[in-house]
């Protein structure tokens, strides 16, 4: 999961502040590489996102919050990039969504913000997993019944 972060944050800002000057066909090639990198490392980073939720609990209440948690930040979340993108980067004033000049800085916002978690310090809320379940075959585990759902 750590390891897609990187790539991603810097595919979707690669994807929003292309090089100018390129031929229509350079401009497709560099529009489609960020494109794809940025579904690959989605893929790398948010599936196992996904999953966490199911190894941080066997309790079936627990992991229905956790999930529920999770879902409403991202949405919260689509609805801040939205808020920042239109209310401050693409603001009337500063020439709106048709203001090329102002993607370069909301991709490096945005990607910044993507990725900063990871910067936390090691001990703080969020970095650590006290209650996840240990490797099968520990002492303390459940039994060995498949999933511990």
């Amino acid at each position: 999961m750590v390891g897609g972060a990187l790539p991603l944050a810097l595919a979707f800002f690669a994807l929003f502040a292309p090089p100018a000057g390129m031929s229509d066909g350079e401009n497709f090639a560099w529009l489609l590489t960020p494109t794809v990198l940025t579904r690959l490392m989605m893929t790398v980073y948010h599936v196992p996102h996904i999953a966490l939720g199911a190894e941080l609990s066997a309790n079936y209440e627990e992991r229905t919050r956790l999930v529920a948690t999770r879902q409403i930040c991202g949405y919260l979340g689509v609805f801040v990039i939205a808020g920042v993108g239109l209310g401050h980067f693409f603001a009337g004033e500063r020439g709106g969504r048709l203001n090329a000049d102002a993607y370069v800085p909301f991709a490096g916002a945005m990607s910044t913000a993507w990725w900063s978690p990871f910067f936390s310090p090691p001990g703080s809320p969020g970095t650590r997993f006290p209650f996840s379940r240990s490797p099968a075959g520990r002492k303390g585990d459940a039994p060995p019944h498949g999933l511990a759902c």
